[in-house]
Protein backbone atom coordinates (compact mmCIF):
# COMPACT_ATOMS: atom_id res chain seq x y z
CA UNK A 1 0.00 0.00 0.00
CA UNK A 2 1.08 3.44 -0.69
CA UNK A 3 -0.19 6.89 0.60
CA UNK A 4 -0.11 10.30 -0.48
CA UNK A 5 -1.39 14.02 -0.29
CA UNK A 6 -2.63 15.10 -3.95
CA UNK A 7 -3.84 18.63 -4.54
CA UNK A 8 -6.92 19.32 -7.05
CA UNK A 9 -7.90 23.16 -8.17
CA UNK A 10 -11.56 23.43 -8.03
CA UNK A 11 -13.16 26.10 -8.36
CA UNK A 12 -9.73 28.27 -8.32
CA UNK A 13 -9.12 26.84 -4.88
CA UNK A 14 -6.53 24.12 -3.90
CA UNK A 15 -7.54 21.36 -2.24
CA UNK A 16 -5.50 18.98 -1.11
CA UNK A 17 -6.62 15.17 -1.05
CA UNK A 18 -5.15 12.09 1.15
CA UNK A 19 -5.13 9.14 -1.11
CA UNK A 20 -4.59 5.39 -0.13
CA UNK A 21 -3.20 2.87 -2.94
CA UNK A 22 -3.74 -1.20 -2.73
CA UNK A 23 -0.26 -2.75 -3.18
CA UNK A 24 0.53 -4.89 -6.48
CA UNK A 25 3.06 -6.55 -4.00
CA UNK A 26 -0.01 -7.85 -2.14
CA UNK A 27 -1.55 -9.37 -5.08
CA UNK A 28 -4.03 -6.55 -6.51
CA UNK A 29 -2.95 -4.81 -9.91
CA UNK A 30 -4.94 -1.70 -11.35
CA UNK A 31 -6.88 -1.02 -12.55
CA UNK A 32 -8.33 -0.86 -9.16
CA UNK A 33 -11.91 0.27 -8.05
CA UNK A 34 -12.20 3.28 -5.85
CA UNK A 35 -13.75 4.76 -2.62
CA UNK A 36 -14.28 8.48 -2.01
CA UNK A 37 -14.53 8.59 1.93
CA UNK A 38 -15.80 11.42 3.32
CA UNK A 39 -14.18 13.31 6.03
CA UNK A 40 -15.81 13.71 9.59
CA UNK A 41 -15.87 17.19 11.26
CA UNK A 42 -12.56 16.51 12.38
CA UNK A 43 -11.65 16.82 8.71
CA UNK A 44 -9.05 14.64 7.01
CA UNK A 45 -7.07 13.33 10.34
CA UNK A 46 -5.22 10.06 11.26
CA UNK A 47 -9.34 8.21 12.01
CA UNK A 48 -10.09 9.51 8.24
CA UNK A 49 -6.23 8.24 7.07
CA UNK A 50 -6.76 4.81 8.58
CA UNK A 51 -9.73 4.36 6.72
CA UNK A 52 -8.12 5.06 3.87
CA UNK A 53 -5.20 2.88 4.25
CA UNK A 54 -7.32 -0.47 5.36
CA UNK A 55 -9.13 0.37 2.32
CA UNK A 56 -6.57 0.12 0.20
CA UNK A 57 -5.35 -2.88 2.11
CA UNK A 58 -8.54 -4.27 0.33
CA UNK A 59 -8.00 -3.95 -3.16
CA UNK A 60 -9.51 0.15 -3.14
CA UNK A 61 -7.86 2.95 -3.76
CA UNK A 62 -9.38 5.19 -1.27
CA UNK A 63 -9.33 9.16 -1.46
CA UNK A 64 -10.29 11.92 0.82
CA UNK A 65 -10.98 15.40 -0.09
CA UNK A 66 -10.04 18.16 2.53
CA UNK A 67 -13.89 19.82 2.31
CA UNK A 68 -12.28 22.49 4.41
CA UNK A 69 -9.94 23.98 1.79
CA UNK A 70 -11.87 27.10 0.91
CA UNK A 71 -11.99 28.21 5.02
CA UNK A 72 -8.96 29.84 6.62
CA UNK A 73 -7.31 28.06 8.90
CA UNK A 74 -7.58 31.20 12.00
CA UNK A 75 -11.62 30.68 11.31
CA UNK A 76 -11.36 27.31 11.57
CA UNK A 77 -9.29 26.39 14.17
CA UNK A 78 -10.84 29.55 16.15
CA UNK A 79 -11.79 29.87 19.79
CA UNK A 80 -14.44 28.49 19.82
CA UNK A 81 -14.37 26.08 16.74
CA UNK A 82 -17.03 26.57 14.29
CA UNK A 83 -19.32 23.78 13.79
CA UNK A 84 -18.03 22.26 10.51
CA UNK A 85 -21.98 22.96 9.16
CA UNK A 86 -21.68 26.46 9.80
CA UNK A 87 -18.57 26.92 7.38
CA UNK A 88 -19.77 24.52 4.39
CA UNK A 89 -22.22 24.78 1.50
CA UNK A 90 -23.54 22.05 -0.06
CA UNK A 91 -22.62 23.71 -3.62
CA UNK A 92 -19.11 23.93 -2.50
CA UNK A 93 -19.62 20.30 -1.01
CA UNK A 94 -20.97 18.74 -4.31
CA UNK A 95 -18.08 20.81 -6.38
CA UNK A 96 -15.62 19.21 -4.56
CA UNK A 97 -17.20 15.27 -4.77
CA UNK A 98 -17.18 15.82 -8.44
CA UNK A 99 -13.75 16.92 -8.38
CA UNK A 100 -12.75 14.38 -7.07
CA UNK A 101 -14.41 11.92 -8.81
CA UNK A 102 -12.87 13.66 -12.37
CA UNK A 103 -9.91 13.31 -10.58
CA UNK A 104 -10.36 9.59 -10.12
CA UNK A 105 -12.31 8.59 -13.70
CA UNK A 106 -9.25 10.62 -15.40
CA UNK A 107 -6.47 8.31 -13.76
CA UNK A 108 -5.42 5.80 -15.44
CA UNK A 109 -5.06 3.34 -12.21
CA UNK A 110 -8.57 3.63 -11.33
CA UNK A 111 -11.71 1.88 -13.00
CA UNK A 112 -14.34 5.01 -13.60
CA UNK A 113 -17.23 2.66 -13.69
CA UNK A 114 -16.62 1.19 -9.94
CA UNK A 115 -16.39 4.44 -7.25
CA UNK A 116 -18.34 4.28 -4.43
CA UNK A 117 -18.34 6.83 -1.44
CA UNK A 118 -18.48 6.63 1.93
CA UNK A 119 -18.25 8.61 5.34
CA UNK A 120 -18.81 8.95 8.89
CA UNK A 121 -20.81 11.39 10.96
CA UNK A 122 -21.06 14.52 8.64
CA UNK A 123 -19.24 12.47 5.79
CA UNK A 124 -22.54 10.06 6.40
CA UNK A 125 -24.31 13.44 5.04
CA UNK A 126 -21.40 14.23 2.53
CA UNK A 127 -22.06 10.67 1.00
CA UNK A 128 -25.54 10.75 0.75
CA UNK A 129 -25.46 13.93 -1.01
CA UNK A 130 -22.43 13.26 -3.35
CA UNK A 131 -24.45 9.97 -4.21
CA UNK A 132 -27.86 12.12 -5.17
CA UNK A 133 -25.56 15.01 -6.75
CA UNK A 134 -22.96 12.44 -9.05
CA UNK A 135 -24.15 9.55 -11.65
CA UNK A 136 -20.94 8.30 -11.35
CA UNK A 137 -20.95 6.32 -7.93
CA UNK A 138 -21.80 2.81 -8.17
CA UNK A 139 -22.44 2.76 -4.24
CA UNK A 140 -23.01 4.44 -1.32
CA UNK A 141 -22.01 3.50 2.55
CA UNK A 142 -22.99 6.43 4.28
CA UNK A 143 -22.24 5.81 8.42
CA UNK A 144 -25.01 7.52 10.54
CA UNK A 145 -24.99 10.58 8.87
CA UNK A 146 -28.06 12.78 8.79
CA UNK A 147 -30.49 13.23 5.76
CA UNK A 148 -29.31 15.75 3.46
CA UNK A 149 -32.69 18.20 3.40
CA UNK A 150 -31.51 21.38 2.20
CA UNK A 151 -28.22 23.25 2.34
CA UNK A 152 -25.93 22.76 5.23
CA UNK A 153 -25.23 26.41 5.28
CA UNK A 154 -28.55 27.26 5.70
CA UNK A 155 -30.11 24.85 8.22
CA UNK A 156 -31.84 25.98 11.37
CA UNK A 157 -30.52 23.94 14.29
CA UNK A 158 -32.25 22.71 16.89
CA UNK A 159 -31.65 23.68 20.77
CA UNK A 160 -32.13 20.21 21.73
CA UNK A 161 -28.88 18.24 21.92
CA UNK A 162 -27.95 15.82 19.03
CA UNK A 163 -30.19 12.60 19.16
CA UNK A 164 -33.22 14.25 21.01
CA UNK A 165 -34.83 15.97 18.06
CA UNK A 166 -37.11 12.93 17.80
Amino acid sequence: MASFWEKLTVDGSEMDMYASVPSSSAGFTAPFPAVVVAQHGGGVDEFIQTICDRLAGEGFAAVAPNLYHRIPDDVLNGDPRPRPWDVLSDPHIVADINGTVDWLRNHEAIRGDRIGVTGFCMGGRVAWLAAASNPHFAAVAPYYGRQPAGDVGRRRHSSLPDGQQF
